[in-house]
């Protein structure tokens, strides 16, 4: 494989040596914005089980992936100034989100690399 064609592999960008982090900040921004309008919509109660399950398994498998592949690339300083922003400002939102999230029994969101022995931001 090439250099360029490796590069796209992993998400770095050879132009500015920052990872691009786009797509990720993308889905993660969406999700949020879904479990807002998922809470807003209804009460626990008339929340369909099927549109529950279907959103526990992408919310965990984005905080899990996504998110924490996001803190590992921000703790190392390979975001692009922008991308850090947009990080910074999603990690606000998911500390707002934490009573929807315990509401509907979700992961709870890793935004920092875990340093060793370290609590997650959101885990207590």
């Amino acid at each position: 494989m090439t250099e360029t064609g490796d590069n796209e592999m992993n998400g770095r960008n050879p132009d500015r040596g920052t990872v691009s982090a786009e797509a990720d900040l993308h889905l993660l921004i969406d999700l949020v914005d879904a479990l807002d309008a998922l809470a807003g919509s209804a009460d626990d109660d008339t929340v369909d089980e099927a549109v529950r399950y279907d959103f526990s398994i992408r919310w965990g498998t984005a905080m899990s992936g996504r998110l924490l592949r996001l803190a590992y690339y921000s703790d190392r300083g390979d975001l692009s100034t922008a991308d850090r922003c947009r990080y910074e400002r999603l990690c606000g939102r998911l500390e707002q989100a934490l009573p929807q999230i315990e509401r509907f029994g979700l992961a709870h969101p890793r935004y920092r690399w875990p340093a060793a022995g370290a609590e997650a931001p959101g885990e207590n």
